[in-house]
């Protein structure tokens, strides 16, 4: 396809699937899997001859420690859900969550105040108490 053809269709604009298909823009719809299998055989090579490595973005700081905190809430809430059927056992487990979250979420009230895109702060020890940020 040339050039202006191609910018007559697409003009900067974002298609659906189907349309892109119906445009000539795309020669078939698939998954990833799809895409690498045919790439695979457009340079003749077999299943074996092959690795697919899915690599990630490394994680900030702050979203390794978000992680780590919805992981911890995620196992405390399956340990704690037996329980729930007790009202009386599910009020104290709430109260008992609600004030481990506290502190959790003051921190992460302070973490979202950090922009810097290198994630690299200092923070002076003296000038603050625990729990208060300035």
């Amino acid at each position: 396809m040339d050039r202006t053809t191609l910018d007559g269709l697409a003009q900067g604009r974002v298609l659906r699937a189907t349309d892109a298909l119906e445009a000539g823009l795309v020669d078939q719809l698939g998954s990833l899997d799809d895409a690498i299998v045919r790439a695979a055989d457009r340079v003749g090579l077999d299943s074996q001859d092959y690795e697919v490595i899915s690599l990630q973005p490394a994680l900030s700081p702050r979203q390794l420690l978000l992680q780590q905190l919805s992981d911890n809430f995620a196992v405390r809430a399956l340990l704690g859900s037996a329980a729930l059927r007790d009202s009386k056992t599910a009020t104290t487990l709430a109260a008992a969550l609600s004030e481990l979250a506290e502190p959790l979420v003051n921190q992460l009230e302070f973490l979202s105040s950090f922009e810097d895109p290198s994630d690299l702060y200092m923070r002076c020890m003296e000038c603050t108490r625990p729990g208060v940020y300035r």
